[in-house]
């Protein structure tokens, strides 16, 4: 979920269950960093990475991370021992 703002009441768990699908992960709105990126050209990523918006977009690619490792050994396990069909 991008752009989420705590004082909306929309939550990460509300759209969730809308969509029948855990929220993976919560990108905060944090206007007063990625406007300024984008204005100038320079991922917010290069900057400060304690800030809440990086948090969240490195919890995003570990669990993207994650779910690859787990779609690839998923695969190895479907193909036969012997090679033959």
């Amino acid at each position: 979920m991008n752009r989420f703002d705590k004082r909306i009441g929309i939550t990460p768990e509300k759209v969730g269950d809308s969509f029948k699908q855990e929220v993976t992960a919560v990108i905060p709105f944090e206007d007063r960093v990625v406007v300024p990126s984008v204005n100038r050209g320079i991922p917010f990523m290069l900057g400060d990475r304690t800030r809440p918006i990086a948090r969240s977009m490195l919890m995003l690619a570990e669990a993207v991370r994650q779910r690859l490792i787990e779609i690839s050994s998923e695969g190895v396990e479907k193909v036969p021992v012997s090679g033959k069909k």
